[in-house]
């Protein structure tokens, strides 16, 4: 009987530890200041996606994949948004990558998303749905194969993995961005 009380003790000692150790996610809301008129979307491949982020070496770069048939996407975008009108002025380049599952059918309603969340980011709707490009999704970008996700290149053009698990919290995401915008 002794030793059930300890492991409860212990069990309810771990567990509220771990409740006051966890940080709340930081509230990120977009100011809505772009202009709905000058968002714009480009289609591109695998190619086209590396080379235009390391065409921003020397820029910490953060690429956000999502797509329109995407609840979760819709719901989290606002944020992307939000942490691009927070950091672009300090150097932070943001590209948003929209998988859509038509490409060719779903642009304009890709597009229409992006200019009701007045994303002036630097927009791009994936065109290379191959065996190559998802692949190279998963080995160049860290890629899990679920989305919304988002990919963090430090100024030397090379990615930044979370520290536990495949996709980055919100708070590890903005504390990696101070710290590549601080140096």
């Amino acid at each position: 009987m002794r030793w059930e009380w300890v492991a409860i003790v212990l069990v309810a000692g771990l567990g509220i530890g771990l409740l006051v150790s966890r940080q709340p996610e930081p509230e990120l809301k977009p100011a809505g200041k772009g202009d709905p008129d000058k968002v714009s979307i480009k289609p591109i491949d695998l190619e086209g996606l590396e080379k235009e982020v390391h065409s921003h070496k020397g820029k910490p770069v953060l690429v956000e994949f999502w797509a329109t048939w995407c609840g979760p996407c819709r719901s989290d975008f606002p944020k992307f948004v939000a942490i691009h009108e927070q950091y672009a002025e300090r150097g932070l380049v943001c590209l948003s990558v929209s998988l859509e599952r038509e490409p060719e059918l779903d642009s304009d309603r890709a597009l229409q998303f992006l200019r009701n969340q007045r994303s002036t980011t630097i927009n791009f709707l994936w065109t290379e749905r191959t065996e190559r490009g998802g692949e190279g999704l998963e080995t160049r970008f860290g890629y899990p194969g679920g989305i919304p996700y988002a990919a963090f290149f430090g100024r030397d053009g090379v990615r930044i993995a979370p520290a536990d698990g495949p996709v980055f919290p919100k708070l590890e995401l903005l504390t990696k961005v101070e710290a590549e915008l601080s140096r």
